[in-house]
């Protein structure tokens, strides 16, 4: 049934907008019967296991680099977990999730901050976090995002106000203005996310069906990929996302990403009922010609639908 708000109030909209929120939260897993092999990804698992079952569930991604995923495979990440760092997808496998509780977490930031080392600067207030990130911060959240970081593009003489944040794209290093003492100690959760996409895809990439996954707290884009094909995603939830440095360009100081991200020569592509909030550019985007300026690009068959869009 299609919706639309011509005549609705505020309220009745709202009151919407708060019943498809909750339908997607609550989505059961949905993808087709899995062909290969089904790996099993968990915060209780262990990397020296074999990976195909429940029980016998790795820590991480890491194995795939000598086990190489196939066409029919499928990556299923326990639900209720956080899994960190950057990823690459793989034609032909589904990405899912599997148990009960909420969507399994991919963040981009590849620890809590606030259990690394920070010390105080020659400027009051000001810490130095003790890491240096190959990619500039673009995102910072405090205390399970109940206080949101302010990013500085100049240098840390811009830091005035608690939580004002500066990173160096040049040294890595992060600078944090904190009235309050040393983060480590004012805070039991950072999050720093980097300019780096969360879900990125090779060019060409094809056949994917990325399902009932929660990404978050990366300063690119969510799931971005050039002429993909035949891609679903679906039952989703990106929150928190963009805010980093364009790359090559740092020195010009130009911030961007997106949720969700498609360019070059894309079709067969479907994104539905998914939830986008606090994305620092757009939730849903098709842009950029390319790395090919003398080839056409086209763009057909493609879907955004059922989709809930908010801040």
């Amino acid at each position: 049934m299609k919706i639309t708000t011509e005549n609705m109030t505020e309220e009745s909209i709202l009151e919407l907008s708060n019943t498809v929120r909750e339908r997607i939260l609550n989505t059961k897993s949905e993808y087709p019967e899995i062909k290969g092999t089904a790996y099993y990804i968990s915060n209780n698992g262990n990397d020296d296991n074999d990976g195909t079952s429940p029980e016998t569930a790795w820590a991480t991604l890491n194995n795939f680099e000598k086990n190489p995923l196939k066409y029919g495979d499928a990556v299923l990440f326990e639900r209720g977990g956080i899994y960190r760092g950057y990823h690459y997808g793989c034609s032909g496998v589904t990405y899912s999730a599997y148990g009960e509780g909420p969507k399994p977490r991919l963040v981009g930031a590849t620890e809590n901050a606030a259990t690394l080392n920070w010390s105080k600067t020659e400027n009051e207030n000001i810490y130095l976090c003790e890491k240096k990130f190959p990619k500039p911060i673009g995102i910072a959240t405090f205390n399970n995002e109940t206080q949101i970081g302010v990013s500085k593009m100049l240098g840390v003489d811009e830091l005035k106000n608690d939580l004002d944040f500066f990173s160096d794209y040049k040294s890595g290093e992060f600078f944090l203005y904190c009235s309050k003492g040393n983060p480590a100690e004012v805070f039991f959760d950072i999050e720093l996310g980097g300019s780096q996409p969360i879900f990125d895809n090779y060019q060409y990439n094809h056949d994917i069906i990325f399902d009932n996954i929660e990404v978050s707290h990366g300063a690119s884009h969510g799931f971005c990929g050039a002429s993909l094909s035949n891609i679903t995603i679906s039952n989703c939830v990106f929150r928190y996302i963009g805010g980093g440095l364009l790359p090559t360009i740092e020195d010009q100081h130009i911030r961007y990403g997106n949720g969700v991200e498609f360019w070059e020569s894309c079709h067969k592509i479907e994104v539905k009922n998914c939830y986008f909030t606090e994305i620092y550019d757009t939730a849903l985007t098709f842009q950029f010609k390319g790395y090919t300026p003398d080839k056409d690009i086209e763009m057909f068959d493609v879907y955004f639908h059922d989709n809930l869009m908010e801040n």
